[in-house]
């Protein structure tokens, strides 16, 4: 599952939303109660803010070209590349 981690007021219906998996929180798992649920979610964003905070390899993904908004485009562009390169060698 998704969780932004910082407010957001905006629609995203209709807009490129960009996920990068950086690690793994805990499995997945049933619920007695809804607070628990909340409580286990409350424990998840915190220990994700405490991994993104203290990894300076994490820290930097904010300035990765993944993000970047061109680069879905330039992604696009190399796809149809590729795929026209492979009907040319008949792969």
């Amino acid at each position: 599952e998704t969780h932004i981690l910082h407010k957001y007021d905006g629609d995203l219906y209709g807009h490129l939303l960009k996920v990068c998996i950086v690690g793994y929180l805990r499995p997945e798992r049933n619920f007695e109660s809804l607070d628990d649920l909340i409580s286990a979610i409350q424990r998840d964003i915190e220990d994700a803010k405490k991994l993104l905070d203290n990894d300076e390899e994490k820290c930097q993904l904010q300035h990765s070209k993944f993000f970047q908004a061109n680069h879905i485009e330039n992604e696009k562009s190399a796809s149809t590349h590729f795929k026209g390169e492979n009907i040319k060698n008949g792969s």
